[in-house]
């Protein structure tokens, strides 16, 4: 059995002891302040509300009549009191019948329902009289009145007897209950103080002292165990110390080492942000030469439409130039004819002869003109077509020279996009390598702590190991004593 087992059996004697005397003292006390809630809710307070009924019907209703009878008051006020006074009287009855009666009230109160029946009937011819105003009639009504009321009021007197008889019966009953509290509480209490306590003391002090003697016994077997586990703790203390110290001398040097990376991390980032900041020059450059490139494709195109222009207005001057040789010849033959003509004519056709020479000359100098035009116009066209093909030429090396362009200015910006990588790669591995640092900082910081740590351990440990000896010491002292 545990100990705190046999300490609650212990202590549970006298403890049982006072809560049977308390349940025992809680339930007289409640039958008491039974007896003595009954006699004030169901005596006390009926005999006020008995009074209150004999005083509205035998001074209030009687004073009324009289002072009307007599002209003291009016009609119309004694008729308003008489009201006031029975509907009271009424309420009161009816609080008292809700109270606890005894089988006489119970009696007693059916005939004084008689009664005031009759009082009610009596009380309502008065009240028809004070409303004809009819003193005549109101006279008789008040002799009469007496006649029902007195035998009401000596009823109420014998019920508000009763309220004090029955009073007297629950109070006595009342002591009665405390003597018989009084004659349980007194032996039993010194039942429990003479018998409970020493008992529970034997209870206690017999399992204090063999479980003190098993608890010992089973002490000095620990004590023995933690003697050998100590000194085995003392050897692998001196050894975690060495340990811990040969811990710290690697953690210094790799903190070295980290901090080392993280400068050079550090400057990678920024030769990596220079880069990506000629690489952004580089792509600003070859947008604005893209830019100009496409503005000079431009040009060559307007260029190619002014000199397709050109060779269509040069194949029209061909053509005009053809329709002038046509013409010319046209001439020819027409001053051929004139010349056959004058000779036929002799000499009235020597004036016609001479102009038709003139005209064969023209004709020859426009068939000469014409061939210069067709010259020259051939020319011309060779010089269009060999400057539309270098035009084509031209442009086809411009778009190609756009293409170019647009491929390097992506080239540029992939090249941004991957150095901004780069750059945020070195950062971040400049970061973690700040944070290794400051880790293995703390790491250091904590080693020393736990090589002192470990040193108090080892002195701790020395002073357990002594303190373990005197505590097997006294603990064989006290079973001696035990």
């Amino acid at each position: 059995m545990k100990l705190s087992t046999k300490l609650y059996l212990g202590f549970a004697i006298p403890a049982v002891a006072l809560i049977g005397i308390g349940v025992y003292s809680i339930y007289g006390f409640t039958r008491i302040d039974r007896a003595v809630t009954t006699i004030y809710d169901d005596r006390i307070v009926p005999l006020q509300s008995l009074k209150i009924i004999s005083d509205r019907y035998a001074i209030d209703t009687i004073d009324a009549v009289n002072k009307a009878n007599s002209r003291l008051v009016s009609p119309d006020s004694a008729r308003q009191t008489i009201d006031r006074a029975i509907a009271q009287a009424q309420q009161e009855w009816q609080v008292y019948k809700q109270t606890q009666l005894t089988t006489q009230e119970a009696q007693w109160v059916a005939q004084t329902e008689n009664l005031l029946l009759a009082a009610d009937r009596e009380v309502a011819q008065v009240q028809q009289a004070l409303n004809a105003q009819d003193f005549n009639q109101l006279a008789n009504y008040n002799r009469s009145l007496y006649r029902v009321i007195d035998p009401l009021t000596e009823q109420l007197q014998k019920l508000s007897k009763l309220q004090l008889q029955v009073a007297l019966q629950e109070r006595d009953r009342a002591e009665a209950i405390y003597q018989e509290t009084l004659w349980f509480f007194i032996p039993f209490l010194v039942v429990a103080l003479l018998l409970g306590s020493p008992v529970g003391f034997a209870i206690v002090k017999r399992a204090i002292v063999a479980t003190l003697a098993d608890n010992i016994d089973e002490i000095v077997r620990s004590m023995n165990g933690i003697a050998t586990a100590t000194a085995q703790h003392e050897r692998i203390a001196f050894s975690q110390v060495s340990s811990v110290h040969q811990t710290t001398t690697a953690v210094d040097r790799v903190e070295s080492t980290s901090q080392e990376s993280a400068r050079q991390a550090q400057l990678a980032v920024s030769r990596a942000r220079q880069a990506l900041t000629l690489s952004e020059t580089g792509s600003q450059s070859m947008s604005q030469n893209l830019k100009q490139m496409s503005q000079l494709k431009q040009k060559v195109a307007q260029m190619q439409q002014q000199i397709h222009h050109l060779s269509e207005q040069t194949q029209q001057i061909g053509a005009i130039a053809e329709l002038v040789n046509g013409i010319a010849n046209q001439t020819n033959m027409l001053a051929l004819n004139a010349a056959i003509e004058a000779v036929r004519a002799g000499d009235r056709g020597q004036g016609f002869a001479v102009i038709s020479q003139e005209i064969r000359k023209l004709s020859d100098q426009s068939q000469k003109s014409t061939e210069q035009i067709h010259h020259l116009v051939a020319q011309i066209q060779s010089a269009i077509a060999q400057t539309e093909k270098v035009t084509l030429e031209e442009t086809q090396t411009v778009e190609d020279g756009v293409k170019i362009a647009a491929e390097t200015a992506s080239i540029f910006a992939n090249v941004g996009e991957a150095i901004s990588e780069v750059v945020s790669s070195f950062q971040q591995i400049s970061d973690n390598a700040n944070q290794q640092a400051n880790a293995l900082q703390q790491i250091a910081m904590a080693m020393n702590d736990l090589t002192q740590a470990s040193q108090e351990t080892t002195s701790g440990i020395t002073q357990t190991k002594t303190s373990t000896q005197k505590l097997q010491e006294t603990t064989l002292n006290l079973k001696t004593m035990l």
